[in-house]
């Protein structure tokens, strides 16, 4: 801000000059931005991560401006989206009383790695019939779970190897894939 001054010289025979000016003293330094972490990573619907935990890893501060007295915006894609998979940004802008501006951007990665579970209903791990099951047949007797999608018939591979003689023991596969490519 601008400052005024009043300067008084006085030599050693005790003669005396006054002025007066003003000088204007000016902030250049943008406020500072730091973060214990500025990469987030975590399995859908396995944390209940919320946009607020990275306000508090935050620290903002500034050589002149208080905190209370700078201007702050937040851009947030995430929104506390912990159960949908994505990439996501907080971004922080904050200016200090001169106008100097710093921003930070803060990632959340929320990613899906865990493949579908498959498992009899009835919880044993052999199937006993007197006929060739269909696929349909074979898919309803099994439970099958994902982390993130609803699996249906459509998204279920099953192959057998039968021979089509009767009290014979086959072996059936079933795979899925789920939305992210987990086998």
């Amino acid at each position: 801000g601008y400052y005024y001054l009043y300067i008084e010289a006085i030599d050693k025979a005790g003669n005396t000059s006054t002025t007066t000016d003003y000088i204007y003293i000016h902030d250049f330094d943008a406020p500072i931005i730091t973060s214990t972490q500025d990469h987030y990573e975590f399995e859908v619907n396995e944390s209940t991560f919320k946009s607020e935990d990275v306000f508090s890893n935050l620290t903002i501060t500034d050589n002149v401006t208080s905190y209370n007295n700078m201007t702050k915006e937040i851009t947030d894609t995430y929104n506390s989206q912990y159960n949908i998979v994505g990439e996501y940004s907080i971004t922080y802008t904050v200016s200090d009383y001169y106008s100097n501006t710093t921003t930070k951007v803060i990632t959340i990665n929320i990613k899906d790695t865990t493949a579908p579970t498959i498992s009899l209903k009835d919880g044993g791990n052999v199937i006993y019939t007197n006929h060739d099951l269909s696929q349909k047949e074979i898919y309803d007797l099994l439970e099958i779970n994902d982390n993130y999608d609803d699996i249906t018939y459509e998204d279920v591979s099953i192959t057998s190897t039968s021979d089509g003689l009767e009290g014979v023991e086959y072996q059936v596969t079933v795979s899925v894939t789920d939305s992210n490519n987990n086998k």
